[in-house]
C-alpha cells in the first residue's frame, strides 16, 4: 500500500510574483495576536497553586514605603495598600457597586514623569538583563482609559480596556488608604508591581508557588512601549468585601499588552543588542524618536525593508517560506499593507518504498494550484496525484 504525505496549503498572503508556486486567496497578516491571558497583573501570571488572594513580598515601613510579605499590607493602624485586584466577572459585577468619588485627581506633568521613570528604571535593571527592552513613553489615550475607569471607584480589573491603535491593552491596579497622595505614592505603586520579580522565575516562566507576578511581567514586557495612567480619590470603595474610605485608586494601561502564557517578558542578553534596526540605546533601553512620540502622527509611519525569505521549512515535499517587515511606529496596523508574507516551496518529492515518487497536495475549496510551476519539479516517469477537498 502506497503511503502518501499530505500537505495543508494554508497561507496568510502569497506574493503575486511568477516565482510563487501557488495562486491562492490573499489574507491579511497584520501581526495582530489574541493572547491567551489578559495583561492585568494578578490574572495574567499567577501560580497554579495560588489561592484566591495570593501575596507578593512587601515590607512594613510607613516612612520609606519599602516592600516585603503581603499583597495587602497594613503599614500601621489605618494605613493599607493593595495590588491584587479581583478579576471582573459578569456575575460578580451585578453585585459590585461603584464607590463614591471624593476627588477627580488630574496627573501633573511631574507625576507623569515619576511614573515613566519608575517604569523605565524597572525595565533597565532586570535580571537577567534584557537585550530587546523598548523604552516606555506616555500615551494620552491609554491614560484617558485608565482615568475613566478609576473614576468608577471599582477595585477590579477593567474587562475591556480599549485603544484605537492597540488591539490588546494590559492593566495594573494599585489602591491605598490612609497614605498621603503625591508623586512618591505613584513611585511606590510601580515599585510594588516591580517587587514581584522576587517571586518570578525567568527560566521557567512561573511564579513561586502561592504567589502572583503578573504585575511585574507587564511592567517589564519588552514590547509594551506605551503606558498611560489615571488616579481617583474614592470616598468609599469595596476591596474584596471590605469598605475602604478615602482611598487612592491608581491604574495604568499598557500598549501593546503583554503577559502571553508561556512567553518570557523579554529576551535576555547584553542591553540593546537586539533593538529594532533604527533604534538607539538609551539607558539600556531601545529608543526611537518615531515610536517614542507622545502624539501619534500617521504620516510618519513607514515600513522597514523586507527581510530575506527564510529557507524552505522542509527538506522534501511541500513547505513554506516567510519574510517580514516592521512598521517604524512599533504598531503594524499604523502602516498600510502587510507585516508578513508567506509562500510555498517544494524541495522535491519525498521518497517512498515504491519505485516512483508520489505525494498529495491538499487544497482548500477556494485555492488554485499553478500546475505549470510544478512541472519542472518532477523527473520523467514520476506521477502527480491530485486530491481536492
Amino acid at each position: 500500500m502506497t503511503e502518501y504525505t499530505h500537505y495543508n496549503l494554508i497561507l496568510f498572503r502569497v506574493n503575486d510574483s511568477k516565482t510563487s508556486l501557488l495562486k491562492m486567496n490573499i489574507f491579511k497578516a497584520f501581526a495582530l495576536f489574541v493572547p491567551v491571558l489578559a495583561a492585568c497583573g494578578s490574572r495574567a501570571f499567577a501560580s497554579e497553586d495560588s489561592n484566591a488572594h495570593p501575596a507578593i513580598d512587601v515590607a512594613e515601613n510607613v516612612t520609606q514605603l519599602s516592600h516585603g510579605n503581603e499583597s495587602e499590607t497594613q503599614l500601621s493602624a489605618g494605613f493599607h495598600w493593595d495590588i491584587d485586584a479581583p478579576e471582573y466577572s459578569i456575575k460578580k459585577a451585578a453585585k459590585v457597586k461603584r464607590g463614591r468619588v471624593l476627588e477627580k485627581i488630574i496627573l501633573t506633568r511631574k507625576m507623569k514623569g515619576t511614573i515613566l521613570r519608575a517604569h523605565n528604571r524597572a525595565r533597565s535593571i532586570t535580571k537577567p538583563s534584557a537585550t530587546n527592552m523598548l523604552k516606555m513613553t506616555w500615551d494620552n489615550n491609554l491614560a484617558a482609559t485608565a482615568q475613566a475607569y478609576t473614576r468608577k471607584c471599582i477595585y477590579e480589573h477593567n474587562p475591556n480596556p480599549e485603544h484605537t491603535r492597540f488591539s490588546y491593552v494590559g492593566e495594573n491596579l494599585f489602591i491605598s488608604m490612609g497614605l498621603p497622595f503625591d508623586a512618591s505614592l505613584l513611585d511606590h505603586a510601580v515599585r510594588a508591581w516591580d517587587e514581584e520579580k522576587s517571586v518570578y522565575n525567568y527560566n521557567t516562566v512561573t511564579c513561586r508557588r502561592g504567589k502572583i507576578c503578573g504585575h511585574y511581567t507587564q511592567v517589564v514586557w519588552a514590547e509594551s512601549f506605551k503606558v498611560g495612567c489615571g488616579v481617583t480619590r474614592c470616598g468609599s470603595i469595596d476591596v474584596r468585601g471590605r469598605k475602604w474610605k478615602d482611598a487612592i485608586l491608581f491604574g495604568c494601561n499598557y500598549g501593546p499588552g503583554g503577559n502571553y502564557r508561556g512567553e518570557k517578558p523579554y529576551k535576555s542578553g547584553r542591553a540593546c543588542k537586539k533593538c529594532p534596526g533604527a533604534d538607539k540605546c538609551s539607558g539600556k533601553l531601545c529608543s526611537n524618536p518615531i515610536r517614542d512620540r507622545i502624539f501619534f502622527n500617521p504620516k510618519m509611519a513607514r515600513w522597514s525593508p523586507w527581510s530575506s525569505w527564510s529557507q524552505c521549512a522542509v527538506t522534501c515535499g511541500m513547505g513554506s517560506q516567510k519574510r517580514t517587515r516592521k512598521c517604524n511606529t512599533g504598531v503594524a496596523t499604523d502602516c498600510n499593507g502587510y507585516a508578513a508574507e508567506i509562500k510555498h516551496c517544494v524541495k522535491g518529492p519525498c521518497t517512498t518504498n515504491q519505485s516512483s515518487y508520489r505525494f498529495d497536495i491538499i487544497l482548500g475549496e477556494d485555492e488554485e494550484l499553478d500546475m505549470d510551476s510544478l512541472l519542472n519539479l518532477f523527473r520523467n516517469g514520476n506521477s502527480l496525484h491530485m486530491k481536492s477537498r
